[in-house]
C-alpha cells in the first residue's frame, strides 16, 4: 500500500486505517502492524472512526467498513464473501 503524507498526521494515519478496513476486517493488532502504529493507537483512533460512523466494530474487537459507507462500493469491498 502507498502511503499519502499531507502533513496533517492524524487524517493520514485514518485513511491508512480505512485503506487497511476497506480491503479485509481486521482487530487493532492487525491493524496496528498494518500501519506502524502501537496497538493502543491504532484502537484509539480506530475507536474514534466507529463513534463518527467510519467504521464499526463486531463484539469480537474486528473493524469494520461503518455507516457512513453504506451507499459506497467501498461496503461491498469490506463484507465477508
Amino acid at each position: 500500500m502507498k502511503e499519502t503524507v499531507t502533513g496533517v498526521g492524524v487524517l493520514d494515519k485514518g485513511v491508512a486505517i480505512l485503506d487497511v478496513v476497506e480491503r479485509r476486517p481486521v482487530g487493532a493488532s492487525e491493524l496496528a502492524r498494518a500501519i506502524g502504529l502501537s496497538v493502543s493507537t491504532a484502537h484509539r483512533l480506530a475507536n474514534a472512526m466507529v463513534t463518527h460512523g467510519l467504521l464499526t466494530r463486531d463484539e469480537s474487537g474486528v473493524y469494520r467498513m461503518g455507516s457512513r459507507f453504506v451507499t459506497s462500493a467501498l461496503v461491498e469491498l469490506s463484507r465477508p464473501s
